[in-house]
């Protein structure tokens, strides 16, 4: 059924271009042809921008991509590393010392395996300790509530120590 309904649309076609006065017949051959051209060449332009546009992005991917294994590196690395040798005590005693980095104005309250800190610090030196703890003790933040402007802020945090968790 659908041959017939072509078959029949390119009689009708037939019989109106010999119809048509052979000027008007290449006329509208040029008509056509150009048409082909113009699609042609607005594709092939396309493409061109698209792959200049991708030769653009691929030095920016390429380094996303070796920032990416980097950051895959040092995660492994942290996952991967041995717990703490000795018990929460041998911890609590370790970190001791590093509290007064901190400043004098924040609390520290042990329960267990579980370090509580509380009061007023600068941003900047806590960030660089909760850092500190990560990577030499395992101690990873659980939960942080800062609050306050600049760079003094009220601390509400609680670090655990990550070997021990199950």
């Amino acid at each position: 059924m659908k041959a017939d309904a072509l078959l029949r649309l390119r009689q009708r076609l037939n019989k109106l271009l010999d119809r048509l006065s052979p000027r008007d017949r290449a006329a509208l051959h040029l008509l056509f042809w150009s048409l082909v051209l113009a699609i042609a060449a607005q594709a092939i332009w396309s493409l061109e921008q698209a792959r200049r546009t991708q030769l653009q992005q691929l030095p920016r991917v390429a380094g996303e991509a070796l920032r990416s294994a980097v950051l895959g590196e040092a995660w492994q690395q942290l996952t991967a590393a041995p717990p703490l040798p000795g018990t929460s005590a041998v911890i609590e005693r370790a970190i001791a010392p590093r509290l007064g980095e901190l400043g004098p104005e924040v609390e520290a309250k042990w329960n267990g395996d579980r370090l509580h800190l509380s009061g007023k610090v600068e941003l900047a030196p806590w960030l660089r300790w909760s850092a500190a703890m990560q990577k030499e003790y395992r101690m990873r933040l659980d939960s942080c509530r800062l609050s306050g402007d600049g760079r003094l802020v009220r601390l509400n945090a609680v670090y655990q120590n990550a070997s021990s968790r199950q």
